[in-house]
């Protein structure tokens, strides 16, 4: 219901979709455990974003599972992700 309920208040516009708006979106994919999601995101991200310095996966996923980082939240994901 949080999801749903951030996503419809605040949406994001992949024409132009920055770092932080990209990090939620990645963010939710992975509570939702949703790899498909998550790679659409950053797809647009790449395509449309409007950083010339683009974030890295990298430090997108350090961002997300480090921020707070929860060992049994991170040990229920799907191997794919």
């Amino acid at each position: 219901m949080m999801v749903k309920a951030v996503q419809d208040k605040l949406p994001v516009n992949t024409h132009y979709i920055n770092e932080s708006q990209l990090i939620r979106e990645v963010r939710i994919g992975f509570y939702r455990h949703d790899p498909n999601f998550i790679n659409k995101q950053i797809e647009e991200y790449h395509k449309y974003g409007n950083s010339k310095n683009k974030i890295s996966i990298n430090k997108i996923f350090e961002q997300i599972c480090n921020n707070p980082f929860d060992s049994d939240w991170f040990g229920t994901l799907p191997q794919g992700l």
